[in-house]
């Protein structure tokens, strides 16, 4: 029997989709779920993943524009930023006061052409720019 149990956490709006950060079922499954709105201004889900581990991402285009979304739980609230590689470019997000649940976006160059980030070229820094990479397991799936 799955648990009743959801807590949504952060959210962003990027064109026609809200994505919204979650945690769902007793063993506190981490994922996302990204709700479409119609043209009459109703919510539905458009899709939604979670499972194992603490860190999700994704690439998205919306609007003839691509974006990197990247999702956290980080019960330490010790990285303040991240950074990764795509398409051979490094791109910085940067959490708003070191949350322990973190939802972050960032515009990226409309020649990448990866779906998902390697995993391998995400950095972490603490709040005095210290690389804390080593100290996470970067286990977790897609947004």
């Amino acid at each position: 029997m799955v648990s009743p149990y959801i807590a949504l956490y952060d959210s962003v709006n990027i064109g026609d989709k809200t994505y919204c950060l979650m945690e769902i079922g007793e063993d506190l499954d981490f994922g996302s779920v990204a709700l479409e709105k119609s043209v009459f201004g109703r919510y539905r889900i458009a899709r939604m993943s979670y499972g194992g581990g603490h860190f999700r991402d994704g690439i998205i285009e919306s609007g003839g524009k691509k974006y990197f979304l990247f999702a956290g739980r980080d019960i330490t609230a010790r990285i303040c930023k991240a950074t990764a590689l795509i398409g051979g470019e490094r791109y910085e997000l940067y959490t708003p006061e070191q949350k322990d649940h973190f939802l972050l976006y960032t515009e990226i160059s409309d020649q990448a052409q990866e779906k998902h980030v390697d995993r391998s070229e995400i950095t972490f820094y603490d709040k005095n720019n210290r690389d804390i990479t080593d100290q996470y397991n970067l286990s977790g799936g897609g947004i």
